[in-house]
């Protein structure tokens, strides 16, 4: 009858906790990622913005060059 109880305790504790984090902190490890990914987004963007306004200018540098 003991061993019962012993396994029936023993259950309880082992299936009673939980080992995975909780919704919320998984939202929450969810959210931060996507505003670091959104920050990550706009760096590129400008980045690129700036490399395409670049590349704009050495073209119409190239383009003057061959004109002469």
């Amino acid at each position: 009858m003991k061993n019962i109880f012993l396994l029936a305790f023993l259950s309880l504790i082992i299936f009673g906790c939980n080992m995975n984090p909780s919704k919320e902190a998984r939202i929450n490890q969810i959210e931060s990622e996507m505003e670091q990914t959104i920050e990550k987004i706009g760096n590129l963007e400008s980045r690129v913005q700036t490399l395409e306004s670049a590349n704009k200018e050495l073209e119409s540098k190239i383009l003057e060059l061959i004109r002469e």
